[in-house]
């Protein structure tokens, strides 16, 4: 990291704490009077559900496909185009 040190702890600073997935638990916690040092510990898995719902992906099922079918499909879709 090549951060002047007054610049990143400018950054650290004025860090949104409550959208932070590093300090969320701890803020929450405090936030609830709970203690900070130990939060309830989140699902397993839990962050990728975070970034999905912050990037706005659905949560559909993926369906597993071979690299054949794959490639027939780049195919196609390049015959399509030209």
């Amino acid at each position: 990291m090549d951060l002047e040190w007054r610049k990143f702890y400018r950054l650290l600073g004025t860090m949104p704490l409550e959208q932070s997935l590093f300090f969320a638990p701890q803020y929450l916690a405090l936030q609830e009077g709970g203690d900070p040092n130990n939060p309830e510990e989140p699902p397993e898995g839990w962050w990728k559900e975070e970034f999905d719902k912050r990037r706005g992906r659905s949560n559909k099922s993926r369906v597993a496909t071979s690299i054949d079918s794959m490639i027939k499909d780049q195919k196609d879709r390049i015959r399509k185009d030209a």
